[in-house]
């Protein structure tokens, strides 16, 4: 029975019309229907209320309402994950049954698939909601939740042991519509982890893996995820997200008689997400296993209900750079250009231009780790080459900003605030020096001492104060 809550109390919704259930890749499932605006239970349907039905719960979302029926639609109810603020959240190295059980309230439990493995969640910023919809991406896992037994189901999306349904238009079938593209498509990947870790340690020598399931064509990618720093398990997860990489992502919507709903003979029959069922594409003479990526279910009609059979598992978040296709250049390397965003930190790949960055003062780059190339100013004028060594600048300052060595627009000249010590040379055409230098070794043309200022002789070093100094050149070394 559909109900609503309402000031504590629970009302039966009766009558309503278009009602189901959209089962959705990753758990967070929707219900909608319609009532007419003139029935007593419409006073009722007002915006964050409870739904209930079956063993869900479920918040209105949203109210529309152009004429005399109103459209009513709901998500299942997580606001209890959403209570508790992070200003930063460390989960440790942890399974992820230990980790759900740790944000979900007290009396719930956590059943199904375990990935067996050891993870660790960092986030800023955040509630439990997102923790869990982190570690959903993290441990490529889906949740099934059961809202009033106070469970969650994990499902693993990437079992794709055929189920035993299969759908034919001379029986369970009544339409098919399908879709399919290579646009993601490609049979090399790539894994990078933490500070660049390849598999080649335990992957033969070998940086990439293959998989030729649909095409011998080499077409190269890679995916980089600092948050793997074991290359065992680097190449684990490579090795699952190239299996749905390396086919092309075929999709059908299915209008379905659902059997099992209407005839317990049929149970056999029962559809849920992620089940893999064998379809008979009689027009296209294929006989396809897909799997069930969302699930539209009409409790009181079932035989309306729509199935979307996919061969690609959708609930991965990295990203995969796509790279050339190398099909008869597989040995010359990949070039690649990508994007990985990691916590705080944007790495780009390849040449990158920057343009119209409006706001002086927020664009920061560090440049540790820059070791070839050219760093230049608009005119060229003042610049530093990473791969020669040379560079050209106006004005030296120390750490508190002060000037030390100033040069003109055309280097003739050095200007010194301060005392300047070198045990090198100092050469320049023309030098204006104020207060003091000490050097082993002072070799001129001509020296010419202004008035109220003195050229000693200590101890061989020759020491200079309010002089003007007249030198042949100038090529100041540090």
């Amino acid at each position: 029975m559909l109900s609503v809550y309402d000031g504590g109390q629970k009302y039966p919704i009766t009558n309503p019309t278009d009602f189901y259930i959209t089962h959705v890749d990753g758990g967070e499932d929707t219900l909608d229907f319609t009532v007419a605006v003139d029935t007593e239970i419409y006073k009722h349907l007002v915006e964050e209320n409870q739904i209930e039905y079956g063993n869900n719960l479920y918040l209105i979302k949203s109210i529309n309402a152009p004429s005399a029926y109103a459209n009513i639609s709901c998500s299942v109810d997580l606001d209890f994950l959403k209570a508790r603020f992070y200003r930063a959240y460390d989960s440790g190295s942890v399974t992820l049954p230990a980790l759900l059980t740790s944000i979900l309230p007290t009396g719930w439990t956590v059943s199904g698939y375990d990935p067996g493995i050891s993870r660790t969640i960092n986030m800023e910023n955040a509630t439990n909601y997102d923790v869990m919809k982190q570690a959903m991406s993290t441990y490529a896992v889906a949740c099934q939740w059961n809202i009033l037994g106070k469970s969650v189901t994990i499902i693993n999306p990437a079992d794709k042991t055929p189920s035993g349904e299969y759908l034919t238009d001379e029986l369970n079938l009544r339409s098919i519509a399908y879709k399919g593209e290579s646009t993601d498509f490609i049979t090399r990947l790539y894994p990078y982890g933490k500070d660049g870790m390849t598999i080649a340690s335990v992957n033969g020598g070998l940086d990439y893996i293959d998989n030729h399931q649909y095409s011998d064509k080499v077409v190269c990618g890679y995916w980089s995820d600092e948050r793997y720093t074991v290359p065992e398990s680097l190449k684990a997860d490579a090795i699952e997200r190239l299996a749905s990489l390396s086919v092309p992502a075929r999709s059908y919507d299915c209008d379905v008689i659902d059997l099992a709903k209407l005839d317990d003979r049929y149970s056999l029959f029962d559809f849920a997400m992620y089940k893999v069922v064998t379809l008979i594409d009689r027009q296209r003479g294929l006989r396809l296993d897909h799997q069930i990526m969302e699930y539209r279910e009409y409790p009181e009609e079932p035989q309306k209900n729509v199935l979307t059979l996919s061969s690609v598992v959708t609930s991965v978040q990295d990203n995969i750079g796509r790279a050339q296709d190398t099909a008869d250049e597989a040995n010359d390397g990949v070039r690649k250009v990508g994007i990985r965003i990691d916590g705080m930190e944007i790495e780009l790949t390849g040449k990158v231009s920057f343009q119209d960055l409006e706001t002086e003062g927020k664009t920061i780059i560090n440049g540790s780790n820059i070791t070839t190339g050219r760093i230049e100013g608009p005119d060229g004028r003042f610049f530093f080459d990473f791969t020669s060594g040379d560079s050209a600048v106006q004005r030296l300052v120390d750490s508190d900003g002060n000037t030390m060595l100033e040069f003109d627009d055309r280097g003739r000249y050095v200007y010194t605030n301060r005392n300047f010590t070198t045990g090198s040379t100092l050469t320049a055409s023309q030098a204006n020096i104020t207060g003091s230098i000490t050097a082993s070794n002072l070799r001129s043309r001509s020296v010419r001492v202004l008035q109220d200022a003195s050229l000693t002789n200590i101890g061989g070093n020759y020491t200079l104060n309010r002089t003007y100094v007249n030198l042949a050149y100038w090529s100041p070394t540090f």
